[in-house]
């Protein structure tokens, strides 16, 4: 945790303060009961440097951090799925020194398609270009410490069905072992293989059979 200077953040702000040039912005997180949100990432980019400022809310769901004043920032937070947007703010340059607060409120999807999780063919083998996208599910699960998520494994319909179901489970295992390797704790992941069974589009299409062929994420307990 960072404690002084620009761009640094702190989840009690104590040790933080505004200054002329730097505004002082406490970013506050709850879902959507009003229930403060811990472990969230929460991104502000200059709209005129594209300098990235982020800080993770702490045990009362916020954190302080010390960005340029006199700028526009787009907000973003961390999802399973990557960067999501949540708005854009100004923070004026005035006389005098800065404070302010910014609030955030959303839930995590309770089900999210990994899109960019693909594996060799017919094998539970991650391909590296997962890798940059699984990093971030890590991150994620180990920021938030209650979590509890499946990981479910789905195939298309072709091929022998046990041979579909065993490796569906495989690659869910697959991805299981990868996060855990980044830091996620072994009790917040849970690994399931469903075939062929759910589809989500019409395997009589190219198109339709590799949307079947996919990783989801289902949060179970947040």
């Amino acid at each position: 945790m960072m404690t002084a200077g620009v761009g640094a953040y702190a989840q009690n702000g104590k040790d933080l303060k505004a200054t002329d040039a730097d505004a002082l912005v406490k970013v506050i997180v709850t879902n959507m009961q009003n229930k403060p949100s811990v472990g969230d990432i929460i991104t502000l980019t200059s709209k005129e440097s594209q300098t990235e400022f982020t800080g993770v809310t702490g045990d009362s769901g916020y954190f302080k951090i010390v960005v340029p004043n006199g700028d526009k920032y787009i907000v973003n937070f961390r999802s399973f799925a990557g960067e999501q947007r949540y708005k854009e703010i100004e923070i004026p340059k005035l006389d005098g020194t800065v404070e302010m607060n910014l609030m955030i409120k959303y839930d995590l999807p309770e089900v999210v398609v990994l899109e960019n999780v693909t594996f060799e063919t017919n094998k539970s083998t991650i391909r590296p270009s997962s890798f940059l996208m699984l990093d971030r599910v890590a991150e994620l699960l180990k920021n938030k410490k209650n979590m509890v998520i499946e990981i479910s494994g789905h195939t298309d319909d072709v091929g022998e069905t046990a041979a579909n179901q065993k490796l569906s489970e495989g690659r869910a295992m697959s991805v299981k072992k990868y996060l855990e390797s980044k830091g996620a704790r072994q009790d917040q992941i849970t690994a399931v293989g469903y075939g062929k069974t759910k589809p989500i589009a019409d395997n009589k299409t190219p198109a339709g059979k590799a949307k079947n062929r996919r990783i989801e994420i289902k949060i179970l307990k947040q």
